[in-house]
């Protein structure tokens, strides 16, 4: 009922419980009983004014719940526009929460778990998205439920996704309302009672809505938290592993530019015999591919180019190292949804944290493409773990369709020494017995 409405009500009632009364025209005798007959309508009105604001009070509505899935699968509390609790269902959709940083507003958490689901292979563009809004009544439900579809549509939209969205309770409007649920209920009655053959139909309608998640999903908490456990310890180890790489990076571009000033200051008075022969050896080992625009006897204009290119050569190592902490995080994340198919939860993954940064060195010249660096960084870390007798077999062959990716689009380059170099050792390898 509307507020105007009560308003009106509450006016009109309060004139049959309190008539109006002129007391000076009675005599004393109907005075006593008018007064008294007053008061009790006086309470009667009281009583009901005091029911009518209780009916007028602003209701907060209760939270709702949302159910995502395409295989992870999420259970979303939320309140308004506020999500208050994020809960996965399965082991895919913890580790999708663990990669994921949802902010706190409906939309920003639905961006967040499906941008995230995309990226690690969960949801294609042939994939399909299952949602539904839970709520106690099926008008609210009603609501809830084109809000999400709204929401998720302005995402696909946005970030041109091209993926399926299905609403898991349509259909099921009629069979809700002869059991006095509504059809997101009715949904999740249904779910359970197929994953669980001992349960009833009549125990299923005295289940919340989160009870039959669980059933639905076979829900175990202590293996997500063992999950977590295992995931967050490996995660915290690869870190430690990167930033040990970023330190040896940063020591490595210092001791290049330290050594190119000792070399410079050396030849300011032109170098002895020794010194020129030295500076020569290490110009022509340590940069075997660099084409200098110097010529061989200048060691101080070559000196002076490669100090130029200093700021270069450390923005090389930083795309090096940043596409093998790219290449290395992607194959940690296959191997993880390979583990949780057969809910493994010992992740042992190594994280390759020795960069060869002499050998990189090697490589650079003048103008080498984003693209370029990428191919090298993946060549090399195929060299490094062909190494190990066949221990990182599923790697290299993951680090050579990204390599060929690249390659697509390499265009000369792919005619180089180098690559023909990489591509007879890789045949090497794959036909070695």
């Amino acid at each position: 009922m509307k507020r105007s409405e009560l308003k009106k009500r509450l006016r009109a009632e309060s004139r049959i419980f309190v008539p109006e009364i002129n007391l000076p025209f009675m005599q004393k005798a109907e005075k006593k009983k008018g007064i008294k007959a007053l008061s009790f309508s006086l309470a009667a009105a009281l009583l009901l004014i005091i029911s009518l604001i209780l009916t007028l009070r602003v209701v907060t509505p209760k939270p709702a719940l949302l159910v995502l899935e395409v295989n992870p699968a999420f259970e979303i509390e939320f309140k308004a526009e506020k999500v208050l609790t994020v809960r996965p269902l399965n082991l895919d959709a913890a580790f999708v929460l663990e990669e994921a940083e949802p902010g706190e507003s409906l939309d920003e958490v639905l961006e967040a778990l499906l941008r995230k689901a995309r990226e690690l292979g969960y949801l294609g563009d042939e994939a399909e998205l299952s949602f539904m809004a839970v709520a106690g009544k099926q008008k609210t439900e009603d609501g809830l439920n084109e809000k999400i579809h709204r929401i998720i549509q302005a995402l696909l939209q946005k970030n041109a996704w091209n993926f399926r969205l299905r609403n898991g309770r349509a259909g099921l409007e009629e069979e809700a309302k002869r059991h006095g649920i509504s059809p997101g209920k009715m949904a999740l009655v249904k779910r359970a009672l197929a994953a669980d053959g001992n349960l009833t139909l009549e125990g299923a309608l005295l289940l919340s809505p989160k009870e039959l998640n669980e059933i639905r999903e076979n829900y175990r908490v202590e293996e997500l938290q063992e999950f977590q456990k295992q995931y967050r310890e490996t995660k915290q180890r690869i870190e430690a592993d990167i930033e040990k790489t970023l330190e040896t990076k940063a020591q490595t571009s210092k001791a290049l530019r330290e050594k190119l000033k000792a070399y410079k200051q050396a030849l300011a008075g032109g170098g002895n015999a020794r010194l020129r022969k030295e500076i020569s050896i290490y110009l022509e080992t340590a940069f075997p591919g660099y084409e200098f625009k110097s010529r061989p006897l200048n060691l101080r204009g070559r000196i002076e180019e490669l100090l130029a290119e200093a700021e270069a050569i450390e923005a090389f190592f930083d795309e090096a190292v940043a596409e093998i902490i790219a290449a290395e995080y992607h194959l940690f994340h296959n191997e993880i949804k390979e583990k949780l198919k057969n809910k493994d939860l010992n992740f042992d993954f190594e994280f390759q944290k020795e960069v060869a940064f002499d050998q990189l060195i090697k490589k650079y010249r003048r103008g080498l493409s984003g693209r370029e660096i990428r191919i090298y960084m993946l060549a090399e870390q195929i060299y490094a773990l062909a190494k190990e007798n066949g221990r990182f077999e599923k790697r290299i062959e993951n680090l050579y369709r990204q390599y060929q990716k690249h390659l697509e689009y390499a265009g000369e380059f792919r005619n180089s020494d180098y690559i023909k170099e990489f591509e007879d050792f890789y045949l090497e390898y794959r036909n070695k017995p």
